[in-house]
């Protein structure tokens, strides 16, 4: 006899939406796909993603738990932006989960299932993006960071 798992599917609010069964060792993005495709992706990456390699982030869910640990392809992609303070909100992404036990998912506002919004406004800046390149080529980025053009910024 397999061992099975249970995925509680939040919907809006917290309030429980749904329970799917799935053999414990199952991918958590392959066991949405078919049910819960809407609630996996943002209505903008319902066809443009990765497909479950782990690169675009588009599938990332509060995942509460039995699973299995982060892998390296997923500690990378949660410590670039939108998702760089994900580990405090228990964000996973479904397409680098196997579900080990019951768990509790929730998909947090965002395209990218970060948060809201203003984090990814707020999470860098033009100015920061110049100064970091400006450390990285120093000769090659010799404009002012204050000074932001809607045009080419001419050197």
């Amino acid at each position: 006899m397999k061992k099975m798992a249970r995925i509680f599917v939040k919907g809006e609010n917290g309030v429980l939406q749904d329970v799917v069964i799935v053999e414990k060792g199952t991918n958590l993005r392959k066991a949405l796909l078919e049910e819960y495709r809407h609630f996996l992706y943002h209505k903008s990456f319902q066809k443009l993603n990765c497909h479950g390699f782990g690169s675009c982030g588009t599938c990332a869910l509060r995942v509460e738990g039995l699973t299995s640990k982060r892998n390296k392809i997923e500690a990378l992609r949660l410590s670039l932006p939108p998702h760089k303070n994900s580990i405090k909100k228990h964000l996973r992404l479904a397409c680098q989960t196997r579900v080990l036990g019951d768990v509790w998912i929730d998909k947090l506002p965002g395209r990218w299932g970060q948060g809201d919004d203003s984090s990814i406004r707020n999470s860098f800046s033009f100015k920061d993006i110049v100064q970091k390149r400006a450390a990285v080529y120093p000769k090659a980025w010799h404009i002012d960071p204050e000074a932001r053009s809607d045009g080419p910024v001419k050197v």
